[in-house]
């Protein structure tokens, strides 16, 4: 194609795509705020159960699909279509592949997506899977697979109830391969006598899908995200039933023992005896799948390569991985440095400009779960946090936003947090013996007293001696304000009329009816590294607002306009960081007043200190009494409705509190 044929071709696309887009509007459905009492609920629900009912549902989801397939085959061999309308092995391998897709994503998450005894066994074994969880987890595997089978078997209960009268007519019995027990588990073919060979066909059919499982699994193997691990797992299953599936096979203790007490309660107790193939179906499983287990364990998987991408750590710490490294050759005792704890994944050639590219870190950061109570403000940078407000840093071993929420939670000073990964020298530089060690990765969750942006993102590393230290995947959290429940102090908010970067006009703000100013002072807590504070926190606004009203029920009792024993009342605060247009926040400002204003009144802060630094408003909330009676006032010519109030009230006194003008 001529340069200008592509030319014209690219200028239609994107005169067709303005087009389209005149006429379609994409629309966005916010997820609902979640209540209290969803909260509530899912935190009662028993981690066990759920566990189990996701285990059940995982294989009813493989297997459902699968013997349907079967069915849609095995009942159509006399359609006038030709049974080629209906289905073949190669379809059924196909359904056997997408219903395992289906089921690890689905309840993989609740689980851990066993789905096969054999693979639950193997993990107690090897992982440390708990022992106590295996009986529960084996139980409902097979649930799940009883329930697919039941439910089969009523929806296609006419098709096998014709299909039984017409192989009884016929002398033919109704279990055997091909016949419709079979839809259910699997049966020998007749010629299939020797259950040596059926046991040998079903050990490495097991074994060469366990090994795939585990190769998915493995966190040092490159060629294989989480993301695609699923689809794998489903071919492997769907490439044995491709190449096997004429010779009969079982693949699965879970998947073949329910359906087979379904075909029980239809066929009677041949189900479990026709050629004596039962057993060989049902636990052969178990030791290929142990066998295979095994075999990757001690031939195929490498300790020392997960260890090195931060998946695993040495079992007697960094010492003796030194040792081990020291003892091997890696590196000589004459040029061992501090180690730095290696926890991140690795990239494959050692240099900053590869760990920037390397799009496993801004994957992760992109699919990390933001935790509850918190907002995602800045994803997938290449920076981390600059500010004043350092209230600690935390190594991880995986990258784990949860984990980080979990602990800034727990901290008294702690408003937001940020978590990436770093690229740092497994040794000390040193200029002259080591100038430019090899890499590490290190995870790391950095608590901050302030709220974070990605305009914040001014850490991009540092150089010690030749060795570059860079920073990739950096997500910035910050607490929801929502999360701050001021009830008890006696206050509600954060209003939802406040503007995240406009505040009141303190001396502005004069009672309309009465003619007296409701600004009551401020307060101003500079942001400092250390642990006392103070830092972003509206309690602080709001136990200085209740001090304020206290104070003045003492000293203040009648003071001008109030009389009849009346006094000013801190009723509204609003709180917001004083922000360098350089998007450093450098200290938090609480504003009181006797009166209740609506936001309509702020404006946009731009201005500038004493020191001649250009401030602006950041984080901008309000925060009402609860106890105070009417709206916010409001005499704006765009103010009008039961929503405003003209004022007269004398700060929620009533009018006969206050010395009218």
């Amino acid at each position: 194609m001529s340069e200008i044929d592509r030319l014209q071709t690219n200028d239609l696309e994107l005169g067709v795509t303005d087009a389209i887009q005149k006429h379609f509007t994409r629309q966005v459905i916010q997820r609902k705020p979640v209540s209290q009492r969803t909260l509530d609920f899912e935190h009662a629900r028993p981690r066990w159960l759920r566990e189990c009912m996701a285990e059940a549902t995982g294989v009813f989801f493989y297997v459902f699909p699968g013997i349907a397939s079967i069915a849609s085959f095995t009942l159509n061999l006399e359609n006038p279509l030709g049974v080629t309308a209906f289905g073949s092995i190669f379809q059924i391998g196909w359904a056997f592949t997408l219903g395992i897709v289906f089921a690890i994503i689905t309840c993989a998450p609740t689980s851990g997506g066993h789905f096969n005894p054999a693979i639950t066994i193997a993990l107690a074994l090897w992982q440390g899977f708990p022992w106590k969880k295996v009986p529960y987890y084996i139980f409902s595997q097979i649930f799940g697979a009883f329930m697919a089978g039941l439910i089969l078997m009523g929806m296609y209960w006419p098709e096998i109830q014709a299909a039984n009268e017409q192989l009884l007519a016929a002398g033919n019995p109704l279990v055997a391969n091909g016949a419709p027990a079979s839809i259910l588990c699997s049966f020998p073919n007749p010629n299939q006598t020797n259950m040596g060979w059926v046991f040998m066909t079903e050990f490495f059919v097991d074994s060469f899908i366990a090994i795939v499982i585990w190769s998915c699994l493995d966190p040092a193997n490159p060629f294989v995200t989480p993301a695609a691990a699923p689809f794998i797992i489903g071919l492997a299953y769907g490439n044995m039933v491709w190449g096997f599936g004429g010779n009969t096979i079982s693949t699965n203790l879970a998947r073949d023992l329910g359906t087979r007490f379904v075909a029980l309660i239809f066929y009677g107790r041949e189900a479990f005896t026709y050629m004596g193939y039962a057993p060989v179906a049902i636990l052969v499983n178990i030791p290929a799948t142990l066998f295979a287990t095994a075999y990757y364990e001690v031939v195929l998987r490498d300790s020392f390569l997960i260890i090195g991408k931060g998946h695993a750590q040495h079992r007697d710490g960094d010492d003796a991985l030194m040792r081990h490294i020291s003892k091997t050759g890696i590196i000589k005792d004459d040029d061992l440095r501090q180690i730095t704890s290696n926890v991140g994944k690795c990239h494959c050639i050692d240099t900053p400009e590869e760990f920037l590219n390397f799009t496993e870190f801004y994957t992760t950061a992109r699919i990390a779960t933001v935790p509850l109570g918190y907002d995602l403000v800045g994803q997938a940078l290449n920076g981390s946090v600059y500010g004043d407000v350092f209230r600690g840093v935390q190594l991880l071993t995986s990258y784990d936003p949860v984990s980080c929420a979990g602990i800034c939670s727990g901290m008294t000073f702690c408003t937001s947090f940020n978590i990436y990964y770093e690229r740092d020298p497994v040794l000390n530089p040193d200029p002259v013996n080591c100038p430019n060690p090899n890499s590490t990765t290190n995870i790391k969750c950095v608590f901050w007293g302030s709220s974070i942006s990605k305009e914040l993102a001014l850490n991009d590393g540092e150089i010690r001696s030749s060795f570059q230290v860079v920073i990739a995947g950096s997500n910035y959290y910050i607490k929801q304000d929502a999360l701050n429940n001021l009830t008890d102090l006696g206050f509600y908010g954060p209003r939802g009329d406040g503007q995240p970067d406009t505040i009141f006009s303190a001396g502005k703000l004069i009672e309309p009816t009465d003619k007296y100013p409701t600004f009551m002072g401020g307060y101003r807590g500079y942001y400092a590294n250390r642990p006392e504070g103070p830092n972003y926190d509206p309690t602080i606004c709001a136990k200085k607002c209740n001090e304020l009203t206290i104070y003045n029920s003492v000293n203040r009792v009648n003071s001008t306009p109030y009389v009849n024993g009346a006094y000013p009342k801190c009723n509204m605060f609003t709180i917001f960081e004083d922000v360098q247009t350089d998007a450093v926040p450098f200290s938090i400002v609480c504003f009181f007043f006797s009166t209740s204003w609506d936001s309509k009144y702020a404006t946009t802060v731009v201005g500038s200190d004493r020191k001649g630094r250009n401030l602006t408003a950041n984080l901008v909330k309000i925060y009402q009494r609860l106890d105070y009676p009417d709206p916010p006032i409001c005499v704006l010519d765009s103010c009008d409705g039961a929503q405003y109030y003209p004022g007269g009230n004398c700060s929620g006194w009533g009018s006969s509190y206050c010395r009218h003008p």
